[in-house]
């Protein structure tokens, strides 16, 4: 047998054999007296890359290779949807176990297709973390299966689908929100509530207008340009403020891994709102948004306020997911700003022209 052969069979049986390979990946896993100790777990649980039979995929050396631990933002997401779904103690995780209840709960609170496979995901991570429930686990892994189907069919036409089309606008009516949002606003030096709303109102809707990006826009952290030279790691969601300049440093989204750091330069009109935010609105919080209460706000907290904002000024809740699809859907008719644009969205231009690019 020649070496090249007995290469090819060695590296078939390395595959075989990894697949039954006994792996700990919950091996980290505390023990869960609160709900801060779900986090923990979730933070600390060490997942594996593998082949699409159910090997794991090994380096040169013959290790399995790991996965990147789950992000802060990624974690804080996943504990508001068990809050939002009723589990605000450990004890109410046994609620997980019953997955009609579970689902006739989700399907309740998100209509979205997209909202409810992330409810699921959510579920089946802090299930795996922390070993529970293996039956429902298996459920789970079935809704997201299925939801995973419908969302490849729903986006596999060019045309959009009649519930797509009832949250659909233009990108001119939108533009025309806009501009009348504009238009109505009223800046102050002594804000009350809702003067920090509607201002608060206008600048997220503007980013949204110039950079359709996912919902990293919620976790945006106020920092200098000096101390954001400083910062060894930057794995969070940046507004960097450089003199009378300022744009974006966007690190911890869906697709970074893919991408890398996002930056995007702040426009002028954006930035002189952003000047009275942080002078007059919201002079001391080093978070960029913040809810009524004064705290900073969630990824689900952005998505109901765009969609309360559309739907005052188009008639139509649309989500952040539904604005991209505005956005993109202007290269119908492909243009050569299309591939510069898919990049700040965070995704390809096939990608672009598979799932966001709608025409009636």
């Amino acid at each position: 047998m020649d070496y090249e052969q007995l290469l090819k069979e060695y590296n078939a049986l390395k595959q075989k054999l990894s697949k039954y390979e006994v792996v700990e990946e919950n091996k980290n896993v505390v023990e869960v007296k609160d709900m801060e100790d779900i986090k923990t777990a979730l933070k600390n649980e060490v997942k594996y890359y593998k082949n699409i039979d159910g090997t794991f995929k090994l380096d040169e050396n013959d290790k399995k290779i790991p996965k990147k631990p789950r992000t802060d933002k990624t974690i804080n997401d996943y504990m508001n949807i068990l809050k939002r779904a009723g589990i605000t103690d450990v004890a109410d995780l046994n609620k997980l176990n019953d997955v009609d209840a579970m689902v006739k709960n989700v399907e309740e609170r998100v209509s979205a297709i997209t909202s409810q496979r992330l409810q699921y995901t959510a579920f089946i991570a802090v299930l795996e973390a922390l070993n529970l429930f293996p039956d429902a686990l298996l459920k789970y892994r079935k809704l997201q299966e299925e939801g995973n189907k419908q969302y490849t069919e729903a986006n596999a036409s060019a045309t959009l689908s009649k519930k797509q089309e009832e949250q659909f606008a233009t990108k001119k009516d939108f533009d025309a929100m806009v501009s009348k949002m504009e238009e109505n606003i009223t800046l102050t030096k002594t804000p009350n509530l809702d003067d920090k709303r509607k201002l608060q109102d206008l600048i997220l809707i503007k980013l949204y207008q110039k950079f359709p990006v996912r919902n990293e826009i919620a976790t945006l952290i106020k920092i200098t340009k000096k101390d954001f030279d400083k910062l060894e790691t930057k794995n969070k969601n940046y507004l960097v403020i450089d003199g009378a300049k300022m744009f974006l440093s966007l690190n911890d989204y869906k697709t970074n891994d893919t991408y890398g750091e996002n930056l995007l330069k702040i426009p002028m009109d954006i930035k002189k709102l952003f000047k009275e935010w942080f002078k007059f609105y919201n002079p001391d919080k080093e978070y960029v948004f913040m809810n009524m209460s004064g705290e900073p706000i969630t990824t689900n907290y952005l998505t109901k306020q765009l969609q309360r904002i559309t739907k005052e000024g188009l008639g139509k809740s649309i989500s952040t997911t539904m604005i991209r699809k505005i956005y993109a859907s202007q290269y119908a008719k492909k243009n050569k700003k299309q591939k510069k644009d898919a990049k700040m969205m965070g995704h390809s231009v096939s990608t672009q022209n598979s799932v966001y690019v709608k025409e009636k």
